[in-house]
């Protein structure tokens, strides 16, 4: 039996998703952000170029609301909803818009000719992937359209993502990272840069898996070499960290901090001969590795083959 939806339970409901709303619960991170202002310049100087677009305008909207301005929202929000009547997210926003405005009956009657016979069985998350769809093709959109602004965005990006990850601060680096990797995907720096902070964070799952996305579009990369290599001696897995520096030490043949590594793990495999052999070309390079050797405890046993 369909449920019937009274004036009541529309109150109601209003009255809970404006607690929800206001407390961030429905709307998305990144609407609520710090750069919330740049975001919102962004999307309006994107909206002067494209034509009437319903998912752009309840982006806008969303800003707005979540700002307290919900009197900027409703004009877009009806467009939106006129250009998309069939989506009941919209419809909701636009409610929502209303209720905080104090156009009370106009919110109850929104929700109405949204046909939403049951608030218990909407479906937020088809709604959510329909979002991140259009979401996807409006980056998309945006990118093409103002190059040279998002150029410039991503390297502000990059630049805050640094100065956290310099200041210890890794999960800050990581969303600010990722961010500039919704747009680069195949940048192997960003995705090494992520890796090496899921390594400090010590989930070593996490940095294995952004380590190898970024080895797999640069084999030799000597950044992402690298840290392959720490995660694998700091995890004390040996062979996979030769099998590394074997690579490394291919396409950075006089790279003494290869060989190094080469030379210790090697020394924790107990492989003596290769150890010394990969410790005597480190020390030709880089003379100055042998204080490192000296403190390093698993060379202790081999320095006897040492020629110093």
């Amino acid at each position: 039996m369909t449920e019937v939806i009274t004036d009541d339970h529309i109150l109601l409901y209003l009255q809970d998703m404006d607690k929800k709303y206001r407390s961030g619960d429905i709307v998305p991170q990144r609407f609520r952000a710090k750069d919330e202002e740049d975001l919102l310049r962004r999307f309006l100087l994107l909206r002067e170029r494209v034509s009437e677009n319903a998912y752009l305008d309840n982006t806008i909207a969303l800003i707005y609301v979540t700002g307290g301005q919900p009197e900027e929202a409703i004009e877009l929000l009806e467009n939106a909803v006129r250009l998309a009547p069939e989506n009941k997210f919209y419809h909701a926003n636009l409610a929502i818009a209303y209720y905080q405005v104090g156009r009370v009956e106009e919110a109850k009657q929104c929700l109405r000719q949204s046909k939403i016979v049951s608030f218990e069985e909407w479906n937020w998350q088809k709604d959510y992937e329909d979002f991140t769809i259009n979401e996807d093709l409006i980056r998309k959109e945006y990118a093409e359209l103002f190059p040279e602004e998002v150029e410039a965005e991503l390297r502000a990006l990059e630049q805050q993502a640094h100065q956290y990850y310099e200041q210890g601060q890794y999960v800050y680096a990581i969303d600010y990272f990722t961010t500039v990797l919704d747009v680069q995907p195949e940048n192997h720096e960003v995705l090494n840069n992520i890796g090496a902070c899921h390594l400090h964070l010590q989930d070593f799952k996490e940095a294995n898996k952004f380590f190898t996305k970024a080895l797999a579009i640069d084999p030799t990369a000597h950044g992402v070499l690298l840290n392959f290599v720490l995660l694998f001696m700091i995890t004390k897995k040996y062979e996979l960290a030769v099998g590394v520096l074997k690579k490394a030490h291919s396409a950075y043949p006089d790279d003494a901090l290869f060989l190094y590594y080469l030379a210790c793990a090697y020394a924790h495999l107990k492989h003596d001969e290769k150890a010394v052999k990969y410790l005597k070309l480190c020390l030709d390079i880089a003379p100055e590795y042998y204080l490192e050797v000296d403190q390093e405890r698993v060379f202790h046993p081999i320095l006897k083959h040492l020629e110093v």
